[in-house]
Formats: C-alpha cells, sequence, structure tokens
C-alpha cells in the first residue's frame, strides 16, 4: 500500500510548517461542503488534540495548535466520511 501512502499525503496540506499559534490545513475542493473529524497525535502515539464535526466551508481550514510542545514533530490526521488522510508536521 505504499502508493496509497502517497496519495493520502498529497491529500492533505498543513501549513506553516513549522506551525505557531495556528496550523491551517489545506483540503481537496471536493472536500467543501463536507463535515471532517481531526486528529493531532504526537510520535509516541499519543493523542494531543482533536475536534470534530469540523464544517469545510472553504478549501482551508484553520486549526489552534497554541497548546501543543514546541521542537516535537506531530501527525495530523483528517477523516471525512470514509477516507482517512494524515500529513507529518513540527511546531
Amino acid at each position: 500500500s505504499g502508493t496509497s501512502e502517497v496519495l493520502l499525503e498529497q491529500l492533505l496540506k498543513v501549513y506553516p510548517n513549522p506551525a505557531g499559534r495556528d496550523l491551517y490545513v489545506e483540503t481537496p475542493d471536493e472536500y467543501v461542503g463536507k463535515i471532517a473529524d481531526f486528529q493531532i497525535v504526537d510520535m509516541a502515539g499519543r493523542r494531543v488534540y482533536e475536534k470534530h464535526h469540523v464544517s469545510i466551508l472553504q478549501g482551508v481550514i484553520s486549526l489552534d495548535v497554541s497548546g501543543l510542545t514546541v521542537h516535537q514533530a506531530y501527525i495530523i490526521k483528517m477523516k471525512v466520511g470514509e477516507l482517512d488522510c494524515h500529513a507529518v508536521f513540527s511546531k
């Protein structure tokens, strides 16, 4: 499933990296009007952030990640319907 991993990485773009107070998640146009769930885990697999039932009103979603530890890497996961996608970022 190396091919699907590449596809998932292409679907979810996050910036800035490293993140400041806010992390912006860029979603493909076909997700506008849908509902997403977000989860951020640290590299040990601990869930450090969750936000559910986020309406994708436009192609970019802003998440307040000011509570995350600086100088650490994280994985952000987005679920829209049956689709799961993720990206790695640092704070």
